[in-house]
């Protein structure tokens, strides 16, 4: 078997348990991670000696380095969890470039774009399908928080709905006067635009009324999101931060266990399932929005 062709499988395999880890926990363990970048640069060490082509080498720096950049900036943006971001970067230390071996089976839409790009890209499309339909799922297990705070989210937000509903008025009324096709477009605009502003309202309400839980200092884990600042006899032991909890904090926090009953987190979507759909949709089609044009 092409050693690319069995770092590919290896790959897959670790982002599946990867995305079942996170499934069940909402965590991406180290070793998981860690293990899959030293497999990825044992790999590609491997097939540089028996090869002699530097590109085994150079190729894995790039994509090392796109992963790393994107990685941080969704960690300290506080859209992933640490685990997701260190998943990323070994996903693009090994997909930098297409394994050539599979273009034998599949017809990939890549282009000129490195692999890791795409992959990226389809992510973009993938994740927010996958995150919609989370928020829509966790909507119907809390049916009735949900209703209760879509309700208040829509009364503090009046003022928005009324400016935006007089534009949408106002251009349908100028549609009248324009051609067929920029009737067309306003139509298609303002569906997008309304779509837009309830879908995030939704989602908002999804936010707040299903994703914070109150736990013990036990049960916490490294990169929590905390809401609040922890305070003790008038001493403040904790101050949130936009990466999470580090271990450091966790283990001074637990000092105080006797005084703290519980503390609020917010939990985030578990998000690696969309890296391996993503990845699978990756190697089989490509660039999804090119391959279906």
């Amino acid at each position: 078997m092409d050693l690319i062709i069995l770092l590919v499988l290896i790959a897959l395999i670790w982002v599946f348990f990867a995305s079942i880890f996170d499934l069940k926990t909402r965590e991406v363990p180290d070793w998981l991670n860690y293990s899959l970048i030293i497999i990825g640069i044992t790999f590609f060490l491997i097939n540089y000696i028996i090869k002699k082509d530097i590109h085994f080498l150079i190729n894995p720096f790039f994509g090392f380095a796109i992963g790393f950049l994107i990685a941080n900036i969704m960690y300290y943006s506080k859209q992933w969890g640490c685990g997701d971001a260190k998943l990323l970067i070994a996903i693009g230390l090994i997909f930098y470039s297409y394994p050539e071996s599979l273009l034998k089976t599949f017809n990939p839409n890549i282009n000129f774009l490195p692999f890791i790009l795409v992959f990226l890209l389809n992510l973009v499309i993938i994740g927010a399908i996958y995150g919609i339909l989370w928020a829509i799922n966790l909507g119907i297990k809390n049916n009735n928080l949900l209703k209760k705070e879509f309700k208040a989210i829509l009364r503090k937000n009046i003022r928005i709905r009324k400016i935006l509903v007089m534009s949408v008025l106002i251009l349908l009324l100028l549609s009248f006067l324009l051609d067929e096709f920029l009737r067309i477009f306003i139509f298609i605009t303002v569906i997008i635009s309304l779509f837009l502003l309830y879908l995030s309202l939704f989602i908002k309400s999804v936010e707040n009324s299903c994703m914070f839980k109150k736990i013990t200092i036990d049960k916490l884990t490294e990169g929590d999101w905390v809401v609040d600042k922890i305070i003790i006899n008038n001493n403040l032991v904790y101050t949130p931060r936009n990466i999470g909890i580090s271990k450091e904090d966790i283990e001074n926090l637990k000092k105080y266990k006797n005084k703290i009953n519980y503390v609020t987190i917010k939990e985030g979507i578990p998000f690696v399932p969309s890296f391996f759909i993503s990845l699978i949709i990756s190697l089989v089609f490509g660039n999804i929005v090119l391959f279906f044009i």
